[in-house]
């Protein structure tokens, strides 16, 4: 079964840059279909202690449109790099991490009952994510995209850190 690979080209902006994605001349030549516009806020979840985190994980629960859809990354080997994660991810219904369907991942080793009710939104992102389709020269996939996206995070008051 062939492995699908997520690289990102990242571009470093000054803050409020607006790219106009039809001026990037190398770009446009590369694309194959439309720019499609979306919306996505993901909600990230961790214990106050950052359990997920200290272990390489992360539980995302994103908002795209009426659905949600649950995502636990791993990273793997130590690597943190484009080939560096594992990922699940299902679609669930409501506004909490469904915690059944996590049971054939990653995190499955990490949360048990004790565990279960010490999740808690850590932080939100809220992305205005442009998708442009673009085609290879060797034809390696036609699900290239470039993506330009703002974010915005915001923390949650109940897992902030406390200072000693």
């Amino acid at each position: 079964m062939p492995q699908e690979v997520e690289l990102k080209l990242l571009l470093l902006l000054p803050p409020r840059t607006n790219v106009d994605l039809d001026r990037l001349t190398w770009l446009k030549d590369l694309a194959s279909g439309e720019e499609r516009h979306q919306r996505l806020v993901s909600v990230y979840f961790d214990t106050a202690k950052r359990k997920l985190r200290r272990h390489g994980l992360t539980l995302r629960l994103r908002h795209i449109g009426a659905s949600r859809v649950q995502t636990v990354k791993a990273l793997t080997r130590g690597a943190r790099s484009a080939l560096g994660s594992d990922e699940w991810e299902t679609e669930i219904d409501g506004d909490k991490p469904d915690l059944k369907r996590t049971r054939k991942t990653a995190l499955r080793p990490l949360i048990g009952k004790k565990q279960r009710g010490r999740l808690a939104p850590v932080f939100t992102t809220d992305v205005q994510r442009t998708t442009v389709p673009l085609r290879s020269a060797r034809n390696w996939s036609s699900r290239w995209i470039a993506v330009k996206s703002t974010p915005t995070a915001t923390p949650h008051r109940s897992t902030r850190s406390k200072s000693k």
